[in-house]
Order: structure tokens, then C-alpha cells, then sequence
């Protein structure tokens, strides 16, 4: 029995690797894309993800790396809990910008549900 127990940690060890691994050179590509806009999938990808999140857009790959840093330290960690509680950070930040653009007067809730959408989108991808 001791020898499955061995198998089956090493097996652990080497998926926890692997996503440590993934995750870091993840959050590397997207901080090259996001803040330096270089080639055409940054091109592409900053002004979308600046229309989706504002500049949150420039939280995403730190999280990313430090979600991926708490899982290579070793402690008994789920990653679907990790990320789960990542998004809800993410979305909380997006709520409260909203929030303070509505209060000041640059994103009017007048009109049509698709035009205070497309509002939003332009102001947030323009800055």
C-alpha cells in the first residue's frame, strides 16, 4: 500500500506543477499583451478587455500570478476555490467603478438597456 500512496502524491505533485507552471507563464503573456499592447493580439486584446473591465484590466495577470505563486507554496489548496474567489474580487471592483461612474454623471442610465451598454463599453475602452 505505501507504494500507491507514493505513486499517487508524485501524480499530485507533478498536476500541481504543470498548472504552477501554465499559470505563471499565463500571467506573463497576458502582462506583455495588456500593458504593452504589443502585436496584433495585444492590439486587440487590451482596447477589448479596457470596453469589458476598465483598468481592472491591469489586475488580471498579478492575480493571476499570485494565484499560481500560492499554489507552488505547497499548502493543501483548491484552485477552483482560489479562482472562484479571484472572479468575485473582479467583479466587486467592476460593480463599485460602475457605481462611481454613474454617480459622477459620465455614464447615464437613460435609454435603452443596449445603449447604456455601448456607453459604457466606449468610455471604458477610450481611456
Amino acid at each position: 500500500m505505501a507504494k500507491k500512496r507514493g505513486r499517487k502524491a508524485k501524480k499530485n505533485k507533478s498536476k500541481v506543477s504543470i498548472t504552477v507552471g501554465l499559470m505563471i507563464v499565463i500571467s506573463i503573456l497576458l502582462a506583455v499583451l495588456i500593458y504593452a499592447q504589443s502585436g496584433y493580439i495585444g492590439r486587440i486584446l487590451s482596447p477589448a478587455l479596457g470596453g469589458l473591465m476598465g483598468f481592472v484590466k491591469y489586475i488580471i495577470p498579478v492575480g493571476i500570478f499570485l494565484i499560481g505563486i500560492e499554489l507552488a507554496r505547497g499548502k493543501k489548496t483548491h484552485l477552483h476555490k482560489k479562482i472562484i474567489q479571484y472572479a468575485v474580487f473582479l467583479i466587486a471592483i467592476c460593480t463599485v467603478f460602475t457605481t462611481f461612474q454613474i454617480a459622477g454623471g459620465k455614464l447615464s442610465m437613460e435609454g435603452d438597456f443596449s445603449a447604456i451598454l455601448d456607453e459604457a463599453y466606449n468610455l471604458r475602452s477610450t481611456k
